[in-house]
């Protein structure tokens, strides 16, 4: 299944990374506002991004795939959990005041977030 991905991955990921660069340079309100509470997800996605590629691409190279055949699988496991905190606090709604955020900074503890993780 890795060989299988290990051509196409790049293209995967980087439209990913990439719309947060144009929210950035289309909207910079939108982006400082609602991207500051949800800066430890963002941060985790790009971890793991960053961890998913590591293994993939230095698995090929290995003599034991072993290690980066799991660096591969948890960085999946947390893209994954990211983008459903993401998601699920986008949809549940985020409590605003003008451009001041107005709840816990932890918003992946609320119900939905988790729920969609």
């Amino acid at each position: 299944m890795v060989e299988t991905i290990e051509s196409v991955w790049h293209a995967n990921q980087t439209w990913l990374v990439m719309l947060g660069g144009v929210l950035f340079g289309a909207f910079p309100v939108v982006y400082g506002t609602i991207l500051v509470p949800l800066y430890l997800p963002a941060g985790l996605l790009l971890f793991a991004f960053m961890a998913r590629g590591i293994g993939l691409e230095c698995r090929a190279q290995a003599a034991n795939k072993r290690p980066w055949s799991l660096l591969f699988g948890w960085g999946s496991l947390a893209v994954i959990l990211a983008h459903g905190f993401l998601i699920g606090s986008v949809l549940q709604g985020m409590p605003f005041t003008g451009r001041t955020y107005m709840a816990a900074l932890l918003t992946g503890s609320r119900p939905l977030p988790c729920s969609c993780a």
